[in-house]
């Protein structure tokens, strides 16, 4: 089994759905760091897991500038600080099932 990770910055916004009352409830954004893991029995036909410009591509477009809350399944009860970039990085997971 192959593994790779890379990480990318991006900047984006979100809001906090809370059980009190609290600034961050509001939209407001941060620069968040996406780590992506990529895993594969096989290489491709260039010796690589996947191709890392076709992941950064796919990241910006889909995650870089916008509102999260949109985009990700994510809610503050189940993952407690995802608020801060720095202590819980935003952890993304890709494979291709080879």
């Amino acid at each position: 089994m192959y593994f790779i990770e890379k990480t990318f910055e991006i900047s984006a916004s979100h809001k906090l759905q809370l059980s009190y009352r609290s600034k961050c409830e509001n939209l407001h954004g941060h620069n968040w760091k996406v780590t992506v893991m990529c895993k594969s029995r096989t290489l491709d036909e260039n010796g690589m897991v996947v191709d890392f410009s076709v992941v950064k591509n796919n990241i910006q477009e889909q995650l870089d500038h916008k509102n999260l809350n949109d985009i990700l399944p994510f809610n503050c009860r189940e993952h407690g600080t995802l608020d801060s970039g720095a202590s819980a990085p935003l952890l993304l997971r890709c494979g291709a099932g080879k």
